[in-house]
């Protein structure tokens, strides 16, 4: 989904990448360590697969349930391997103009290894991790953010962080440079009642921000929402940018929708351990 309502952020989340497919700015990711990125399972989807991932989304809020279990098991039947398309896909650490090439601080990594969630479907389960081809020197651009210190923690009422280089507005392109914004966390409830609306369930593995100057658009899935940690001023990646508005970019009606960190902790680490 670019920042609508964002303000241009030269290199001050240094832990926010690009993901390219092809060359082409797809999505966004977070870097948690020198040669991990999280960012959301859909950015790894191409043509088919992407496609029936869409249609699924789309059957929940308006189709019958014998449709939904077509399109489930259409879904399912699509082979998704662990290394989907890996060499067409490239990550961009220290970016903050995605077209100035000559910026020497950039620096871009191909892949090595592509682990999305083995329960991902539709918009469930929608996280990933991605190895870069070797690890990254730190720098003043180029710098991770930390995970959550706790799974217990909800976020409810804090404000967050988000950038990406998506789309600025419905029927807009995508911007070359990093924007960001804030919002405010809602409370899951108040989010799964506003998007039952059209019969899609928000649950405990995510989260739901709403309320602020801006929103996420085309281009910036798979980015992070970031929070200060009151306890140290460090902050922490809490979600991970999957879906929003089915009316456009923006809507309030119904808030952005992120992966819920906390809840994929212990599949994070287990991951991380197992690299």
């Amino acid at each position: 989904s670019r920042i609508i309502g964002g303000m241009e952020s030269p290199n001050i989340f240094p832990w926010v990448v690009a993901l390219k497919l092809d060359d082409v700015p797809k999505c966004g990711g977070a870097l948690i360590t020198s040669e991990w990125v999280l960012t959301a399972s859909h950015c790894l989807l191409i043509h088919m697969d992407m496609i029936l991932a869409y249609v699924y989304r789309f059957l929940i809020a308006t189709s019958s349930e014998y449709c939904m279990y077509l399109v489930c098991s259409l879904h399912q039947g699509v082979q998704r391997p662990d290394i989907p398309d890996i060499l067409r896909f490239t990550v961009i650490l220290g970016a903050h103009n995605l077209y100035m090439i000559q910026d020497m601080r950039q620096v871009v990594q191909p892949l090595s290894r592509i682990v999305r969630h083995p329960q991902y479907l539709g918009t469930n389960n929608d996280i990933a991790l991605l190895r870069l081809s070797q690890p990254v020197s730190y720098s003043v651009v180029i710098r991770p953010i930390c995970l959550p210190p706790s799974s217990d923690e909800t976020y409810t009422g804090h404000y967050g962080i988000i950038a990406g280089w998506g789309l600025t507005g419905n029927g807009s392109t995508q911007t070359p440079v990093l924007l960001s914004g804030t919002v405010q966390i809602l409370d899951n409830a108040l989010c799964n009642q506003l998007w039952n609306v059209i019969r899609v369930p928000i649950d405990n593995s995510q989260l739901c921000a709403g309320i602020g100057n801006a929103a996420t658009c085309g281009g910036d899935s798979g980015g992070p929402l970031a929070v200060q940690e009151q306890q140290n001023g460090f902050y922490s990646v809490v979600g991970i940018t999957s879906f929003g508005s089915p009316g456009g970019c923006g809507n309030k009606m119904f808030p952005d929708v992120s992966t819920r960190v906390t809840f994929y902790l212990n599949w994070i680490y287990l991951v991380l351990t197992d690299a």
